[in-house]
């Protein structure tokens, strides 16, 4: 286990790949990111505590989430990352995301499904994978294109709370039943 807080984009980058490696030969890796968020050009991106977006070249500080994912899932067959982001959009209206030569706007609030996201089957199952990885589950604090909710000053948000309470709870129950008890609850 390894907790990192109030990463700059450097930093934050170099704990990522540190953790990719370490993970290597596990049988899962869990990820929950608390912080900002922000979803623009069809990626989620994690925001760092040094993105100052006034900055022209911001958008070279952001980190996305699919290739963190895609690097884990060539060496673990399970991946979880937890997204507690996006409580508010830190851009001001109307920035714009300049990536390889174009502009992409940034959402208005919250992150989106990942181009990289595996359906579940009926039964709840991840489907199988290349390679027999069991896949990759991203939860969300809020809905696609929506802000999560702050929790109590001084606290966790409702999204974290919920997560231990039911992660914690729930050691014999099927993932999807404890993900929907979590969605309800948040």
């Amino acid at each position: 286990v390894t907790r990192v807080r109030d990463r700059k984009a450097e930093r934050l980058r170099d704990d990522l790949a540190d953790f990719v490696a370490d993970a290597e030969g596990a049988d899962v890796a869990f990820i929950y990111y608390a912080c900002h968020g922000i979803e623009a050009a069809g990626e989620n991106w994690l925001v760092p505590v040094d993105v100052d977006p006034q900055s022209p070249g911001f958008a070279e500080a952001l980190i996305g989430v699919s290739p963190i994912i895609e690097a884990l899932s060539g060496t673990v067959p399970l991946t979880f990352f937890f997204l507690d982001a996006c409580r508010d959009n830190p851009f001001p209206e109307g920035t714009l995301l300049r990536r390889e030569g174009a502009d992409y706007p940034i959402t208005a609030s919250g992150l989106d499904l990942p181009r990289s996201a595996k359906a579940l089957d009926v039964g709840g199952a991840p489907q199988e994978a290349a390679g027999g990885a069991a896949g990759t589950a991203i939860g969300y604090a809020a809905e696609p294109g929506h802000a999560a909710l702050d929790g109590p000053a001084g606290g966790n948000s409702y999204y974290a709370a919920a997560l231990a309470r039911h992660l914690d709870a729930s050691v014999s129950v099927e993932f999807a039943t404890v993900m929907r008890l979590i969605t309800e609850e948040v």
